[in-house]
């Protein structure tokens, strides 16, 4: 372990990395396509309703654009969000019953979407969830697999079919509202929550064990009082002597950089022991708990660097090290909307009954 004007160095890639958080809205398109007039489109509408009524089922059909996750991303979780406000009519409630999404196979447009030309999809449900029994409240479904293969491409970014799995019931059917980006406001959602990785070339000596300088960041939530810790792990390889163990000792000070009083100093204490293979280098596993003192504003952030990654030799070309990302950043991403279209604040119904 070595020391730079009281910061310590740890092996950087066995920190694990922290989701990037992104919040896509609204989405491309969303619509509804309704079995009782197969033929009319509802792009321009400022609701989506699902209904499982026989002859006159109603599926929604919502996509987003990705193209603010980096590729090669490995998606930790993803969630379709839906803004809820309730049934038609009071005796359709779908309290406690299942409403699915399904990806969808094939290229659709909002704007010419319908019953008869509706896009295929996915027979197997992403997720289901039972319809809450309270409103208005936003709803969602965990799509986290769907979005990883289209990041990673292995499908494409069709969005996905929003529907009652009890479609075609003859009595005792259900409606739920929910809000398109027509809307201006409550806009559909895409919550993705992802790690990147960033890779460094190093030089390859030729013998031995190479390293590079990398950066890394801890950031620890402000319960707004008392002390905040934070657990952080590190692997330190240390040069074996040859004979008996070996001991490590951390730095008595880390520097810690306070977001609302300043930068204090707090101690900070390690002592490991590792077995002697009588060759080589050896590495340790070290577990620290960092203590700050709380500002009570924002959150605190305690900088662990520049630590030192060792990477293995292959004694021919150029090595890669894999490191994790500096600190969580959290964004929403907003669209530009299309030319807002006239609000149609009910649907017309053609005589539905």
């Amino acid at each position: 372990m070595k020391v730079t004007r009281g910061r310590i160095r740890i092996k950087a890639s066995i920190l694990k990395a922290l989701d990037d958080t992104v919040t896509i809205s609204p989405p491309t398109d969303d619509t509804v396509v309704y079995e009782r007039y197969p033929d009319n489109n509802y792009g321009s509408l400022d609701n989506m309703r699902i209904y499982d009524r026989s002859g006159q089922n109603e599926r929604a059909l919502v996509r987003f654009d990705l193209s603010d996750i980096p590729s090669g991303s490995t998606i930790n979780l993803a969630k379709l969000r839906l803004y809820y406000y309730g049934p038609s009519v009071s005796d359709e409630d779908p309290a406690g019953v299942d409403v699915a999404v399904h990806r969808i196979t094939e290229s659709w447009d909002e704007s010419t979407a319908t019953w008869n030309n509706q896009p295929s999809f996915d027979s197997t449900a992403t997720d289901t969830i039972a319809m809450p029994s309270s409103y208005p409240t936003w709803v969602e479904w965990d799509v986290t697999d769907d979005v990883q293969d289209m990041v990673d491409g292995t499908v494409s970014n069709y969005g996905w079919c929003v529907k009652f799995v009890t479609e075609g019931l003859s009595s005792g059917y259900h409606t739920a509202r929910f809000y398109s980006k027509e809307y201006d406001g409550y806009d559909p959602e895409l919550y993705v929550e992802y790690t990147t990785a960033t890779y460094i070339t190093v030089s390859d000596s030729g013998a031995g064990t190479d390293y590079v300088e990398t950066q890394a960041h801890l950031t620890i939530g402000d319960s707004g009082s008392g002390v905040e810790a934070s657990a952080l792990r590190a692997s330190i390889p240390v040069s074996d002597s040859g004979v008996g163990s070996e001991t490590v000792v951390s730095p008595q000070m880390i520097e810690v950089v306070d977001s609302g009083s300043g930068a204090d100093n707090i101690p900070a204490i390690i002592l490991g022991a590792i077995s002697d293979s009588g060759s080589g280098v050896e590495a340790i596993g070290l577990e620290a708990s960092l203590k700050i003192d709380d500002s009570g504003v924002g959150s605190e952030y305690v900088e662990a660097a520049p630590p030192t990654t060792y990477v293995t030799d292959s004694g021919i070309g150029v090595d890669k090290v894999m490191v994790v990302k500096e600190q969580k950043r959290v964004k929403t991403v907003k669209r530009v909307r299309p030319a807002k279209r006239v609000r149609e604040t009910k649907r017309v119904e053609e005589a539905r009954g």
